[in-house]
């Protein structure tokens, strides 16, 4: 393989890897919220 394959196939693993990370957190940070939102409701 060339050079340039690798580095592209390496960005792109990169960049997969961020975009799952990126998502967990994001996913994490909704389902605090959705519980929090509840436990108000709850309250009210």
């Amino acid at each position: 393989m060339t050079p340039t394959i690798i580095s592209i196939m390496t960005l792109g693993i990169a960049i997969a890897g961020i975009t799952v990370w990126w998502v967990r957190t994001t996913l994490k940070e909704g389902n605090k919220a959705v519980e929090e939102s509840q436990k108000k409701n709850l309250v009210n």
